[in-house]
C-alpha cells in the first residue's frame, strides 16, 4: 500500500471518527445498498451542515 492510499484511510478513518453523525450517515447509506459515490456525498453533506 503506498503512502498516500495510508494517509488517505487514516483521514477517513478519523473523519468518521470526529464527526459522529457523519459516521452514522455513512452506515445507513451502507446499509441501504448505496454505491460508494452515494456514501461519500451523505458523508459531505452531513459534514458540511455541522451536525
Amino acid at each position: 500500500m503506498s503512502n498516500q492510499a495510508r494517509w488517505s484511510v487514516l483521514q477517513s478513518f478519523n473523519l468518521l471518527k470526529w464527526h459522529r453523525h457523519a459516521r452514522q450517515v455513512a452506515v445507513t447509506a451502507l446499509e441501504s445498498g448505496g454505491s460508494l459515490s452515494i456514501v461519500i456525498r451523505r458523508i459531505e453533506e452531513a459534514v458540511s451542515s455541522g451536525r
